[in-house]
């Protein structure tokens, strides 16, 4: 059972009752408001989300990255994000740009490599 803003295994801020956003070094709302379901920390000044059933990216600014919104986004390392838009999984950069090919499942990251499923 998780509890409101206690921090999960995965690194992600999760509530089915309450909202969150982001404040800088300030304390000043990033974005506005608090919307969002899930978020993880920032790493490299980038931050996943959940909202409405999905899942972005945002920067140190509250906005999106790419102006892409995924079924599932997962931190990779070096900038770099695992992306499942059904039926399709990629990596994109911190920019959101697509790097390589569209598969139906790829792993993570380990010494640069991972493994993909076609």
């Amino acid at each position: 059972m998780k509890v409101a803003g206690e921090k999960n295994t995965d690194d992600y801020y999760d509530s089915r009752d309450v909202v969150w956003g982001f404040i800088d070094k300030t304390g000043a709302l990033l974005g506005g408001d608090c919307r969002y379901q899930e978020v993880s920390d920032f790493e490299d000044g980038l931050a996943i989300f959940k909202l409405n059933h999905k899942y972005g990216i945002v920067d140190q600014d509250a906005q999106l990255i790419g102006n892409m919104v995924f079924d599932a986004v997962n931190r990779l390392g070096q900038n770099k994000f695992k992306v499942k838009d059904e039926p399709n999984a990629y990596i994109i950069d911190k920019t959101g740009k697509k790097i390589g090919g569209s598969y139906n499942a790829i792993g993570d990251l380990y010494d640069g490599l991972a493994w993909v499923q076609n």
